[in-house]
């Protein structure tokens, strides 16, 4: 059972995602989702990254997400990009991951489902642009919170 705290912050992650997929389906003008620019055998599974964070074969993790949901909970190892639907979080997440090309690369956001993401495509599409090798996303079809944290996955706070 969920302590008042955790409630609050609960409704509150959905609030925004709620926010971000009614936007994103304004966005999309009755349009359905953008075809992904990733092939299926990119897709990572939560249950995989969990095992492989547990073995000590973590690879770099980049939140390609909000900021403020970053700080509540995150990845473990993790390393906050931003929101790559702006050019910044883009010059960001390539500025991060110079350092790590030629390892394996996982991106997640989470913020809504997958199909709905304003950030995971530009942030895929410019790690592709810039030939970047071993680059994978996160499976996350609900949000973060469902389909990571829920299930009782390792998480890391910021918060204070």
């Amino acid at each position: 059972m969920m302590d008042r705290r955790d409630a609050i912050r609960h409704m509150a992650f959905t609030g925004i995602s709620a926010l971000f997929l009614s936007r994103s389906a304004f966005s999309q003008s009755g349009e359905q989702a953008q075809q992904d620019p990733w092939p299926t055998d990119a897709l990572l599974g939560p249950g995989t990254l969990r095992d492989l964070i547990a073995g000590g074969d973590a690879p770099a993790i980049f939140c390609v997400g909000f900021p403020s949901l970053f700080r509540e909970k995150h990845i473990p190892g993790a390393k906050l990009a931003g929101p790559t639907s702006k050019p910044e979080g883009i010059r960001e997440l390539l500025r991060m991951t110079k350092a790590v090309n030629g390892s394996q690369i996982v991106l997640y956001c989470g913020c809504c489902p997958l199909k709905d993401c304003p950030n995971i495509r530009p942030a895929y599409e410019a790690l592709a642009k810039h030939k970047m090798q071993g680059v994978q996303v996160l499976n996350l079809p609900h949000n973060f919170h469902t389909d990571w944290v829920a299930k009782g996955y390792p998480v890391q706070s910021d918060a204070s």
